[in-house]
């Protein structure tokens, strides 16, 4: 009897020792399980797709954005590759299909509304993760230093006289039925000279600048950010700005508004990732891309520039495109753009 009850004992010791082992094993087991939510990122170079032609407006306001994001990540690697073409849907169908995994950033624009519109590609905005917008640019046209056109009206009445001739200004923009075509007919409309244009479109800014140097067009539509040290330094002219208020690098040039004709169209920039990126990701991203954008090194750059900073989170960007889609799809089909 005595016997069993020391067997017994034993036993309950022996399994209250177990008990305890696997409690402690356990323990020691979500000590060691890493937090989903947690994860390292980045840990190896990005790369980054710009849909337009290096060293045009885009393209320059794009890598100077990502350097001060890079900062803000440890000073990673962010390498920009430019896939030009199709009024900048090549490079968006590439980063649509890019891995979701954080390690492929691309430039978004405007004209991904006139490639969704036109439908020449099956990519869409829906097909991004938005990190932040980080400008909002207005429309400028633009003319060469030498030209005898020193105002709006100048030109305007030249444009015309070459209409009545049964001949055509040369206008060059970036992208054919895009955001700088569709200001171009906006223009028209507004002040009276329909079919007075032909429009030469360009893979970037950079290439269309070129040709306005080279004098090989009339007139330009497009923002400030390239063609600035030539407005400064008077080879190239502004003649008007497509915005309800003036440039503040600019204060000289008028707006199309203050001059009687209702002509408003701007651009805008956002940095996006491929849909269905893992959201631990996302969120590094978005306060990079934040303190990126109030760093004042960056605000300074963007001013003197005149980029047209301005800061959207990836809730108000995408209520932004969703507004301005519509209103896209409405004038390219007045236009017959579409």
């Amino acid at each position: 009897m005595f016997g069993n009850k020391n067997l017994l004992k034993r036993v309950i010791v022996v399994a209250l020792i177990g008990m305890l082992t696997l409690a402690l094993a356990g323990c020691g087991g979500q000590e060691g399980k890493p937090n989903e939510d947690e994860v390292e990122y980045p840990n190896k170079p990005i790369s980054a797709i710009s849909p337009w032609s290096a060293g045009g407006s885009s393209d320059t306001a794009f890598r100077t954005f990502l350097n001060y994001m890079s900062q803000e990540m440890g000073g990673v690697d962010i390498n920009v590759t430019n896939m030009t073409g199709g009024n900048g849907s090549i490079g968006w169908s590439a980063a649509a299909k890019a891995e979701p995994d954080g390690y492929t950033l691309a430039l978004l624009t405007f004209d991904i509304l006139t490639v969704e519109a036109q439908k020449l590609a099956p990519v869409s905005y829906r097909d991004f993760d938005i990190i932040n917008m980080f400008t909002k640019q207005t429309c400028v046209l633009i003319v060469h230093g030498d030209s005898p056109w020193n105002t709006l009206e100048d030109f305007l009445e030249a444009s015309r006289k070459a209409k009545a001739e049964g001949k055509k200004l040369e206008i060059g923009i970036a992208g054919e039925a895009g955001l700088w075509h569709q200001a171009g007919v906006v223009m028209e409309e507004a002040t009276g000279t329909e079919g007075a244009y032909k429009y030469i479109p360009f893979t970037g800014s950079a290439d269309q600048l070129a040709a306005m140097l080279g004098k090989h067009l009339d007139a330009m539509i497009t923002t400030t950010t390239a063609s600035r040290p030539h407005l400064k330094e008077g080879t190239l002219r502004m003649l008007a700005v497509m915005s309800d208020k003036r440039s503040e690098e600019f204060p000289e040039t008028p707006t199309f508004e203050e001059l009687g004709y209702d002509v408003k169209y701007d651009s805008w920039r956002a940095v996006v990732v491929p849909k269905g990126t893992p959201e631990p990701v996302l969120e590094i991203l978005r306060e990079a891309g934040k303190k990126a954008f109030d760093n004042p090194e960056f605000q300074e750059w963007a001013k003197e520039s005149d980029i047209g900073a301005m800061y959207l989170d990836h809730e108000d960007t995408i209520k932004y495109i969703e507004n301005q889609y519509p209103v896209v799809e409405g004038v390219m089909k007045k236009f017959g753009l579409l």
